[in-house]
């Protein structure tokens, strides 16, 4: 899993995941024509992958799994065969699930 389903709220539903520094999500997230607003972005310098912090309407929280799903395989595609490893490790080290 490459999210995080953090606070919800009565109409928004926020979510942490975890993207490259050239942000693949944001493609996949527009052809969607999600309404997604980023919170905010930590990144370390040693890791290859940056943590975004977000909020989705809730009536629009299962396409957008559907779309952290699908950037899960375009990180494979793409040659990020670390990716899933690098999710699975965060969230269980930082205990965010």
């Amino acid at each position: 899993m490459n999210f995080i389903k953090l606070k919800s709220q009565l109409r928004r539903q926020e979510y942490a995941y975890f993207d490259l520094p050239k942000y693949y999500a944001d493609n996949l997230l527009r052809q969607r024509k999600l309404k997604v607003k980023i919170i905010c972005e930590m990144e370390k310098e040693d890791a290859p992958y940056n943590v975004i912090f977000c909020r989705v309407p809730k009536k629009e929280t299962s396409s957008f799994e559907v779309a952290m799903g699908e950037l899960e395989k375009k990180m494979l595609v793409c040659g990020h065969t670390d990716y899933p490893d690098f999710c699975s490790e965060f969230i269980k080290n930082y205990k965010l699930n």
